[in-house]
């Protein structure tokens, strides 16, 4: 796993304890927190992807507007800016 680079023990655990504080391993009490709010993230990167789309993918424009007319009615004007 990597750790040839470390002379003793007491090295791995000091480099460990360093990346606990810097938030890149979590104790096994906060695992689920830690599960959970990875979930989070993951759904907010994944809708930021989907927003994004919209604005940048010519099908996915087109089937937001076609759901907006459906909602507001084939009336509905579309400005593109």
């Amino acid at each position: 796993m990597g750790f040839e680079r470390f002379k003793s023990d007491e090295e791995i655990m000091e480099w460990f304890e360093r990346e606990m504080e810097a938030g890149n391993f979590v104790s096994v009490e906060n695992l689920e927190e830690a599960k959970k709010g990875l979930a989070e993230a993951a759904d907010r990167a994944l809708k930021r992807r989907e927003l994004r789309l919209l604005f940048t993918s010519p099908e996915e424009k087109e089937k937001a507007i076609r759901v907006l007319k459906e909602l507001f009615g084939e009336k509905l004007e579309i400005i593109e800016v």
